[in-house]
């Protein structure tokens, strides 16, 4: 029989160090969907113990009945998998637009990975950028 999914919410001080780690933080709220707020994020981050692909269902299911968590991103960071997910200061919507930053690390770590320079990924995220949102940077 294999052990239970568990859910642990993390105190504000354990949030507070993994929102300080790049890796962890590099993809982070930008927006609030409802109101357009693009500050003021309380962060709810979760530990997940004994997570299994197969239980995804149950955990977004639980996240949502006992949290109102409707949208939520799981990420790992030095073997451990959390949940990460956000709550809007403002207006109280849990409809938070996550983005990556691209900070010098990331954009390190992803032209070595795709064996390209950095200026020329960076020049070819911008061709995909004023594509998707139709203005030329």
């Amino acid at each position: 029989m294999k052990n239970p999914l568990q859910i642990i919410e993390l105190p504000i001080q354990i949030i507070e160090e993994l929102i300080q780690n790049e890796n962890f933080n590099s993809l982070k709220p930008v927006q609030c969907d409802e109101c357009k707020s693009e500050k003021g994020f309380a962060r709810k981050i979760f530990l997940i113990k004994n997570y299994r692909k197969d239980d995804y269902n149950l955990l977004s299911y639980h996240l949502f009945e006992s949290k109102k968590i409707k949208s939520f991103f799981l990420k790992t960071i030095k073997r451990k998998r959390y949940i990460d997910s956000a709550i809007c200061e403002k207006c109280k919507s849990a409809k938070i637009v996550f983005d990556i930053e691209f900070t010098p690390k990331f954009l390190k770590t992803a032209s070595e990975f795709l064996n390209i320079s950095e200026d020329k990924l960076k020049n070819d995220l911008e061709v995909v950028l004023s594509k998707i949102t139709g203005h030329k940077n």
